[in-house]
């Protein structure tokens, strides 16, 4: 996993306009250390309801930012 730019031009998902990229091997990850990583990388923002938005881009999906709360990355990869 590493720290990236949006894939998507203008396109700024959080104040830092990082996201995390999430590769096939980071499936051996465990979720708490994908979040740490993604709030370390800047790859976070909060939503209007005060939620925490983790910004993802799947290597296999290059160009897709997907926007994740905490309990849905948390149950995304425990999917992977």
């Amino acid at each position: 996993m590493f720290a990236d730019y949006s894939p998507v031009p203008n396109f700024p998902p959080s104040e830092s306009g990082q996201v995390l990229v999430i590769e096939r091997h980071d499936s051996e990850t465990n979720a708490e250390d994908i979040i740490a990583e993604a709030r370390r990388a800047g790859a976070t923002s909060v939503d209007g309801d005060g939620d925490e938005i983790f910004w993802i881009v799947f290597a296999s999906e290059p160009r897709r930012v997907w926007d994740f709360t905490l309990t849905s990355l948390q149950n995304t990869i425990k999917k992977m």
